[in-house]
């Protein structure tokens, strides 16, 4: 994926250096594998109420979806760590802040494109991540498929029938 600003082209990859970029796979574990909202509603259940727990998970929603600015930029400065980080031949963007002004200016200059959009940059940068190997890199897809090996044969488990009335033996 690339992006031009002020006539110049970046190049955003999820290889090597955004791989091990210790945010940038925090981010993508939570999010992507639901673990932070699996973990908040574990802490939800500990209430007893029914209401105060419906309204912790739409809190829990609501502060996923305005975490997604943040996010992006956390995402896209990982991505640009492979050719404009500082081990790169081009060494333009060195923090995340460096990243964020870079976005910034993406959108002033390109205010109708889709990728002007947080939601649609973070659409876009997980579509680059999993065509690059990014999840595989990092454990993430083999992770996936061991939850969903262990899901299905937890639904294929026979059911104990110890719950039914056990014939007698003297066959009265």
């Amino acid at each position: 994926m690339n992006m031009t600003v002020n006539n110049k082209e970046y190049a955003i990859e999820y290889t090597f250096e955004a791989a091990h970029n210790k945010k940038c796979v925090d981010v993508c574990w939570n999010r992507f594998t639901g673990a932070g909202m699996m973990k908040n509603t574990a802490l939800n259940e500990l209430e007893d109420s029914d209401t105060a727990n419906r309204v912790m998970t739409l809190d829990n929603l609501i502060g996923f979806m305005s975490d997604i600015p943040e996010t992006v930029i956390t995402l896209l400065y990982a991505g640009l760590l492979e050719h404009h980080g500082p081990d790169s031949d081009d060494p333009i963007i060195i923090t995340g802040k460096d990243a964020r002004k870079l976005y910034k200016q993406f959108c002033k200059e390109n205010p109708d494109n889709p990728l002007a959009s947080d939601m649609e940059m973070f659409n876009a940068i997980k579509v680059q991540m999993e065509e690059d190997g990014f999840f595989k890199r990092i454990g993430l897809n083999h992770f996936m498929e061991q939850m969903k090996q262990t899901e299905s044969q937890e639904e294929n488990k026979i059911i104990p029938q110890d719950h039914k009335k056990k014939a007698s033996r003297s066959g009265n």
